[in-house]
């Protein structure tokens, strides 16, 4: 992926994101693309490998997942992290009279130029059913939480499945600087030991 305008997708929708599901994807930050130290482009706060958006009725406003690379917010963009993001229906930044704030799970581990041009796997697990968000990254032991209200609107978004790009507010953004390999899309909830399950049979072990 250039970065810029290349991108892949599916015919139609593949996940009910208003259920449980999983996303797991090989990603690659290509130093031939986003240069030879890791930092985002100037004003970006996020590369997304995998989304889905919708809904196709509104011109693909959001996704309600994001799994890739983002900043921890705004204040301090250089300080990025592997992430899986959750985003209500409504789509607007959260505050009064919207109640739910945007949920990431975040790696433990700040990302920089170590991570160029190295194959990881991540692994994003959203449980309806235990309001619970996931991220495994089992190539380094690495992994992410959070915990959304127990009301949160898990919503169905019924776009084609993105890969390379995401979309905000009906404009494509935070387009992949780099390589993506396989990705596999779950209907239902994979454990942290699915995760690793995965992760070593891709490996051939």
């Amino acid at each position: 992926m250039d970065g810029a305008t290349q991108f892949l997708s599916t015919e139609k929708s593949v996940l009910r994101t208003d259920r449980s599901f999983s996303v797991a994807a090989w990603v690659r930050l290509d130093s031939a693309v986003l240069g030879k130290e890791f930092r985002l482009p100037e004003g970006w706060f996020a590369l997304t490998a995998v989304s889905q958006p919708g809904p196709v009725a509104d011109a693909l406003t959001h996704s309600p997942f994001y799994l890739g690379a983002r900043a921890i917010d705004e204040e301090t963009p250089d300080v990025v992290k592997w992430c899986l993001e959750a985003t209500p229906v409504d789509g607007d930044p959260p505050g009064p009279p919207w109640p739910y704030v945007w949920e990431n799970a975040f790696s433990r581990t700040i990302l920089d130029s170590s991570v160029l041009d190295e194959w990881v796997l991540l692994v994003g697990v959203m449980d309806a059913e235990n309001f619970e968000i996931r991220l495994y990254i089992p190539g380094t032991d690495d992994s992410g939480s959070a915990k959304p209200v127990d009301d949160w609107p898990f919503w169905h978004a019924d776009a084609p499945v993105h890969i390379g790009q995401a979309y905000w507010r009906d404009d494509p953004v935070d387009n992949w600087h780099g390589s993506i390999g396989p990705v596999r899309l779950y209907q239902g909830v994979l454990t942290r030991e699915d995760a690793y399950r995965v992760y070593r049979e891709d490996l051939g072990g």
